[in-house]
């Protein structure tokens, strides 16, 4: 049984990595560990609301990026970890919703104290072509992250939207009286 025990340790630690964290900026932290088949994920930011991470061919872009996000979805209250894929700056679509699968095999986070952390394990590969881009291990991966100041993304959004129509009213106004 000694054998069999010391052989079980061997084997975990050859495909188990340890957990490495990146801080990402100083709002939001990224702690992960891969095994031999999957990465499992930690993001914390340091703030109260919704919370996205991605992994983007594109350095620098939120497009064609694969992402997790935490976010209350239909203003219930309650928070959900979700599969999506990014078409640029704006709310990622569930993957479902577009034609892939949700690939997120156990997910959980935390509000407390000002701060949110959410975690999700999910395959390297899943397998899923359409809206999930497969983890190699050996190669750079490039991460994307998102935030808002509050549990929904349509309220942020909207929130971002309404100032830009504002600041658009201001150089409105502002044009109007340089020219008369």
């Amino acid at each position: 049984n000694k054998q069999l025990l010391i052989l079980l340790i061997i084997t975990t630690l050859a495909y188990t990595t340890p957990t490495i964290t990146v801080p990402l900026s100083p709002w939001i932290t990224l702690q992960y560990t891969l095994t031999n088949t999957t990465i499992n994920t930690t993001v914390t930011y340091q703030g109260t609301g919704w919370v996205a991470i991605g992994f983007s061919p594109i350095t620098g872009t939120m497009r064609q990026a694969d992402m997790i996000t935490l976010a209350d979805r239909d203003g219930s209250g309650s928070m959900v970890v979700a599969d999506r894929w990014s078409v640029g700056e704006k709310e990622p679509s569930l993957d479902v919703d577009i034609g892939g699968t949700d690939d997120v095999l156990s997910a959980g986070y935390d509000q407390v104290d000002g701060v949110t952390s959410f975690w999700f394990v999910r395959l390297l590969d899943t397998g899923d072509v359409v809206a999930d881009h497969s983890l190699d291990v050996n190669a750079d991966t490039r991460i994307v992250w998102a935030y808002g100041r509050n549990n929904q993304f349509c309220t942020v959004l909207l929130a971002t939207l309404a100032q830009l129509m504002l600041l658009f009213l201001v150089l409105l106004v502002s044009l109007a009286l340089f020219v008369l």
